[in-house]
């Protein structure tokens, strides 16, 4: 659709309707979206985070945290559902660990989005998600690098993650590897 036809859309069925074959969708925040683009740096599923008044709709999505979108970048999944378990999951289970200059470490989720610091006397500190991090090296506690799957894929490593999250010290200091 061209942006001439998003114009007329919006003047036929409102600024959060849209045509969809014969059947007008209204798009609200929280609906997931598969992006046209078929993946690449944007990734290939998203959900509606916003739109504004101008007709924008931001999305999250598995490439980057927000991207702003016309409708004809994406078409709606009919299944209110996630379209798949991960989409959550590599948000907040940790993917690896930052190791600091200080001693502390810093766990990570998927997008490499720190969770949660431990300092080298054991203490835990939040994280902003895009607080930069300064490391001397990083290990990985699933993915192609340790030849274990993916949490979604595999219910131990999924137990795994869980345990770091329930006690980081603790997990981290059982490791020999990875202490």
């Amino acid at each position: 659709m061209s942006i001439l036809g998003v114009v007329l859309c919006y003047a036929q069925y409102g600024q959060r309707d849209f045509q969809m074959g014969k059947t007008a969708w209204k798009l609200a925040p929280g609906q997931w979206v598969r992006l046209r683009s078929g993946g690449g740096l944007l990734g290939k599923f998203g959900r509606i985070t916003s739109i504004d008044e101008g007709g924008l709709i931001y999305l999250e999505t598995d490439g980057c945290k927000e991207v702003a979108a016309v409708r004809e970048d994406f078409r709606v999944i009919r299944s209110r559902l996630a379209p798949h378990a991960w989409f959550p999951m590599r948000k907040t289970l940790p993917y690896g660990r930052y190791n600091c200059p200080d001693g502390s470490v810093v766990l990570h989720n998927r997008d490499y989005q720190p969770l949660v610091r431990i300092s080298f006397s054991g203490s835990l500190s939040a994280c902003l998600a895009s607080e930069r991090i300064h490391y001397d090296s990083q290990d990985w506690f699933w993915g192609s690098a340790t030849g274990k799957a993916s949490p979604w894929r595999s219910d131990a490593v999924f137990k795994m993650c869980v345990e770091i999250m329930n006690d980081p010290v603790l997990f981290l200091r059982s490791i020999p590897e990875m202490s």
